[in-house]
């Protein structure tokens, strides 16, 4: 409020003296020399800049006269400009030059506003910056976290009216975590090429870091879930499981908050955020008081729910400093739980002291050294991720040493018992023989009890081997189950074909052996040769067993005895195929699937991508065209020849082009031969091979003009020995083993299809920076 009655001060002495200094922009002249030390100029802070409250378009225009606007910096704005101290609405304009200096250098728009903002450049909107409405709910906020700047097309010695439209809602709804919660400075700023590099390393840094921390906490949270599963009725794995997935979550909203969030989605997870933190905090003392003194104190529940109201409160409040102070409370709290028991500190209880301690060391060293260091990404990413991974995995090595702890205890236990056993059974010997001379009933019946006692101990024992032993079946059979079920049909066609013949085989002996023919097979063959050839004395002298040729004929070839023997042949040849096609099925798919389980084994090495497609594409075609049923196939290659090469384990990348361009081979075959079969024409049968990348991504598309694929089966398509060819055309593995080769290599395979037009594959992977 003392700015503004300065202001209006200062405006009444100049229109008393009939000067209006600050009636129109003065023009600020921007130059390299203005770049901070990231390369940064805050327009913000610049002298020249005109406000005025309200909202009218006709503000960004650059002709507009501003008598009636004070002067005011937007660095200077707080919320006493606002309406009743919760809206702030209003423009600021400025006017300014670039000179040459800054003529042959790409310049960038940045805006670090927590509320929202149009920005206009000689009245033409230019960014917005969220969607500023002075209706709360029509209001959307802008995230400036990990944002790319826009760029900035200036040319010198010329005149620019810059001007924004700025509106923010000073209330619990928006995203205030700085200490100065009432600061509504847009943080509008020039920059220069290195600032722009400087924010593309740090969202690529922040991605890694959030790789780490979602990965592993991830992990750990289904572990802690799997162990909380076996153990339903421990309540220390619960409150460390609840415990873990809660920094898990927080961990997920910070991610979300800082990558994709906009608008009203900012304050919701600000508030989410709050209230999962909150609720952590409350829970470490209650894992810490389970842990040494194996329960948890009424207050400490009470302070559980204190903690998730308080939440509410600090998120309304907005401030680091309260958040702090509920930190350190709660730190001051577990302390003194472990200093109450520490005498009971021992073997895995440390790792949960320990950690809780160097979770506090590295939350002070963070602090420090944000607040005393120039920072350094990387350093204080380090330190955040040893602020987020070390209570978790100290509660992890807390829990494994616990059921070693628990494991050698039981043992121990276990052998107390079989020595206690032992003396107790040498004590009754003892006595049974103290009352041998007294009773031999009672000896007797002693011995009759002692004998039961040895046979149930050995019957334990037994049961207990043959438990031990039917885990292990039961494990070998699931393993074999899969590969025992593919390979029983098969090898029944063999079996059963493989009887057939045998007994076909005995019926053509036994109709040579009663045929004429079996009297003089070589008088046959030679009347069948017209007598010009010379006779084979050993096959002269060769018994009646001696196998009759098929294809010798004369007359008595045209007998009916010659036509059962050369009907039979045939049948036995066509159950020798179907043996070697099926026997063939067995062993491809045993191979198919050893080859499925195994998955790649070479090693990363940089590739000339468009060779690989060009050499493999055509090895496929190739392979097709000297196969059963060629088709004549037109291949369209359209590669980007801007890629280069690319990391790739090339005998496995092969087999991934290999097997899709066979599968759009079989696929346009099948179609073909539909319309062949309906007496259709005008099908040409094409394939289709690109390649693409992006800022982002490295792409490959094979498409075909097959018959497609259907809805019902598009998401079947990839699961292992899924297969729509006929018969045993195929083992359903092909697909499966593409997918994962694709995901070894850090891509995405998907498909598009549709009926009677085609079907088109398409492989991205990450495109390496």
């Amino acid at each position: 409020m003392q700015k503004i009655f300065f202001a209006i001060s200062v405006l009444l002495l100049f229109s008393l003296f009939g000067e209006d200094a600050f009636s129109q922009e003065s023009t600020v002249l921007l130059s390299a020399d203005m770049f901070d030390e990231d390369q940064v100029i805050f327009l913000t802070n610049l002298e020249g800049w005109v406000f005025k409250a309200g909202h009218d378009t006709t503000r960004a225009d650059p002709n507009l006269i501003t008598d009636d606007w004070e002067p005011l910096k937007p660095a200077d704005l707080t919320f006493d400009y606002a309406k009743e101290s919760t809206t702030f609405e209003g423009w600021f304009r400025i006017k300014f030059q670039v000179d040459s200096t800054l003529a042959e250098m790409p310049l960038y728009w940045r805006s670090g506003t927590l509320g929202a903002m149009d920005l206009y450049l000689d009245g033409e909107l230019i960014q917005s910056y969220g969607k500023p409405s002075a209706n709360f709910f029509s209001h959307r906020s802008y995230n400036p976290f990990n944002r790319i700047p826009d760029p900035a097309y200036l040319e010198p010695n010329r005149e620019y009216v810059l001007a924004f439209y700025l509106v923010d809602h000073h209330s619990a709804w928006e995203n205030r975590v700085t200490l100065e919660n009432v600061r509504i400075d847009p943080w509008l700023r020039i920059a220069g090429p290195e600032y722009a590099e400087f924010l593309g390393d740090f969202r690529l840094l922040s991605s890694v870091f959030f790789a780490i921390w979602l990965t592993a906490l991830f992990m750990l949270t289904v572990l802690f879930w799997t162990i909380l599963f076996k153990a339903k009725n421990d309540t220390t794995i619960r409150l460390i499981t609840w415990l873990n997935t809660l920094l898990f979550l927080s961990v997920v909203n910070q991610f979300l908050s800082q990558t994709v969030a906009s608008g009203f989605a900012i304050p919701v997870l600000t508030l989410l955020f709050t209230i999962i933190m909150f609720t952590g905090l409350g829970l470490v003392p209650m894992v810490i008081s389970q842990i040494l003194d194996n329960e948890v104190p009424q207050s400490l529940k009470h302070l559980l729910k204190v903690y998730v109201g308080l939440s509410f409160v600090a998120y309304w409040a907005a401030h680091f400093a309260i958040t702090a102070i509920f930190v350190f409370l709660i730190i001051l709290i577990s302390g003194y739980y472990i200093f109450k028991s520490w005498n009971k500190l021992r073997g895995s209880v440390w790792f949960v002291a320990g950690g809780l301690l160097l979770t506090t060391i590295w939350m002070l060293l963070l602090a420090l050294y944000s607040l005393l260091a120039d920072v350094n990404l990387v350093v204080s990413n380090i330190i955040l991720t040893l602020v987020n991974l070390t209570l978790p995995f100290s509660l992890l090595l807390f829990v494994s040493v616990r059921f070693s702890e628990i494991l050698s205890a039981t043992r121990n236990k276990s052998r107390e018992i079989v020595q206690l056993s032992k003396e107790k059974l040498q004590a009754e010997k003892e006595k049974q023989k103290m009352m041998e001379d007294q009773n031999i009933l009672l000896e007797n019946e002693v011995d009759l009890r002692t004998k039961e006692l040895r046979e149930s101990l050995a019957n334990l024992q037994a049961a207990q081997e043959q438990l031990v032993q039917q885990e292990k079946l039961a494990s070998l059979g699931q393993l074999t189950a899969g590969i025992a079920h593919e390979i029983k049909n098969p090898l029944n066609f063999v079996n059963n074909f493989s009887e057939v013949s045998l007994e076909l085989i005995e019926e053509v002996r036994e109709e040579v052996r009663n045929s004429p023919l079996s009297r003089g097979a070589g008088g046959v063959s030679g009347e069948a040769d017209g007598g010009d050839q010379p006779q084979d004395s050993e096959a002269d002298s060769s018994s009646v067993n001696t196998p009759l040729n098929p294809l010798s004929r004369g007359e008595a070839g045209s007998s009916d005895q010659m036509d059962l023997i050369l009907e039979i042949l045939d049948d036995i040849e066509a159950n020798l195929k179907k043996i070697h096609e099926h026997g063939t099925r067995a062993d491809g798919t045993v191979r198919s699937m050893l080859q499925h389980s195994r998955g790649g084994s070479g090693e990363m090495e940089t590739a000339d991508l468009n060779s690989i497609i060009k050499e493999y594409v055509n090895l496929s075609f190739h392979g097709m065209r000297a196969g059963k049923e060629p088709i004549n196939v037109d291949i369209e290659l359209d590669l980007d020849t801007t890629i280069g090469k690319i990391p790739l384990i090339i005998e496995d990348f092969s087999r991934v082009i290999v097997n899709l361009c066979n599968n759009a081979f079989d696929a346009m075959r099948e179609k073909l031969n539909v319309i062949r079969s309906e007496a259709t024409y005008g099908y040409n049968p094409m394939l289709t091979v690109r390649t693409h990348q992006t800022d982002k991504t490295v792409s490959i598309e094979i498409e075909d003009n097959g018959p497609g694929i259907s809805d019902e089966i598009k998401n079947k398509i990839l699961q292992p020995f899924f297969t729509t060819k006929k018969g045993t055309q195929g083992t359903g593995l092909g697909l499966s083993i593409t997918n994962d080769i694709v995901k070894a290599h850090g891509g995405e395979l998907s498909l598009t299809s549709n009926p009677q037009i085609g079907t088109k594959f398409r492989i991205a992977f990450p495109r390496k920076q």
